[in-house]
């Protein structure tokens, strides 16, 4: 899902003509009010004290050199909005994608369009969830030992690795969500872990974490190589953008790191290298630009930017964040496995909070997906 240039069919603006004061200036006079004498010098508000007084400013301001007002740039804050955040003087704007609507109750952006699903593996089986109805099935079953699953929305086509098997499978659906044509893709690999589709070129990208290899393969089998071979310790999760070219990969080897490089193989580098232990689960937020993993060691879902910059922790929790495996992002919210407890979770991808269980008593579950036309772009950033 890439960013697409926002449409103005929803608008939050919030008022600047609600006063918040804090305390700036105080006098040791009583009985006299500074504030009816050029305003105490306060640009907005003066407040008279029993002693002394206090400059003020209007709501979307804040207060520097004790009686100066500025503007608070609400969009630094990731969660003023759901996607596109345009500041203004006092106030600010949220805007929404094209394909989203903005909920009118919530002000957050919804996704147009089909329901979006969970897809998620479950040892033998592959299951799907609806993020709306919560009607919870089955779409492919008497599997081996599937960990690894990736889609390719416009065709249709789920990929799989059975760890089991060695190998790497795909099934394509039918418009009712039915599974058929069953194929086995990529064979004879030592422990296939973690898959990435490649929906514009078609190409995956697999981890090997039993050959400590990274290739690239096309949706046929064909053409396969390999991507990279050294300094990886222990690979075990991959995610791919390409619109913007960067295929993206954790490793919970020692020293544990997430790094990313260009799709061509070139210009590799390291994103996070501390504070990091074991990096299960990566996915990304291509709306808001953002690139998330659980840490299965330290109880953390964090994330920082694209670059590796602005590093925040959304959620420290050893209950729900016992042993996470895998993440997905979608809308406003962030869903995890976790091994520990065999359950799926959700969360506020900003803030953490209203943590809900979307699903109980799995078996061996690994991995999971969001499933929705939005969540692959055929354009460009």
């Amino acid at each position: 899902m890439s960013p697409i240039p926002p449409t103005k069919d929803a608008v939050i603006q919030r008022p600047n003509d609600t006063p918040v004061a804090r305390p700036v200036q105080l006098h040791v006079c009583s009985d006299v009010n500074e504030c009816l004498v050029n305003n105490g010098g306060c640009l907005h508000i003066c407040h008279d004290l029993l002693i002394g007084y206090e400059c003020g400013c209007l709501r979307g301001f804040e207060l520097f050199e004790e009686r100066l007002c500025r503007d608070i740039d609400e969009c630094q804050n990731p969660g003023a909005c759901s996607q596109t955040c345009i500041n203004k003087v006092g106030s600010y704007e949220c805007l929404c994608h094209k394909g989203y609507q903005m909920d009118p109750a919530k002000g957050i952006c919804k996704a147009l369009g089909e329901e979006p699903y969970l897809l998620f593996t479950n040892h033998q089986e592959i299951r799907k969830i609806g993020l709306h109805k919560m009607e919870y099935t089955e779409i492919a079953w008497q599997l081996r030992n599937a960990v690894a699953l990736d889609v390719d929305v416009a065709t249709q086509t789920i990929f799989w690795a059975d760890l089991t098997q060695q190998a790497i499978f795909s099934v394509s659906m039918d418009k009712r969500g039915n599974s058929a044509h069953k194929s086995n893709i990529v064979k004879d690999l030592g422990a296939p872990v973690g898959i990435a589709v490649d929906w514009i070129y078609k190409h995956l990208y697999c981890i090997d974490s039993g050959t400590k290899t990274i290739s690239v393969v096309k949706y046929d089998g064909t053409k396969r190589k390999i991507f990279f071979d050294t300094d990886l310790r222990d690979p075990i999760s991959i995610v791919v953008n390409p619109l913007s070219g960067f295929v993206y990969w954790s490793d919970w080897g020692e020293p544990a790191t997430i790094e990313r490089a260009g799709m061509n193989g070139y210009g590799r580098s390291a994103l996070v290298t501390r504070d990091i232990e074991w990096p299960h689960g990566i996915a990304l937020d291509l709306v808001k630009g953002r690139h998330y993993w659980v840490d299965s060691k330290l109880h953390t879902l964090s994330s920082v930017d694209l670059n590796g910059q602005d590093r925040r922790v959304v959620l420290v929790s050893k209950e729900f964040l016992a042993h996470a495996f895998a993440i997905t992002i979608f809308e406003d919210n962030v869903f995890w496995i976790d091994g520990a407890s065999k359950a799926l979770y959700g969360t506020n991808k900003f803030t953490g909070s209203d943590i809900v269980r979307l699903a109980a008593n799995l078996h061996e579950p690994r991995d999971l997906i969001a499933y929705h036309e939005l969540t692959q772009s055929s354009g460009k950033l």
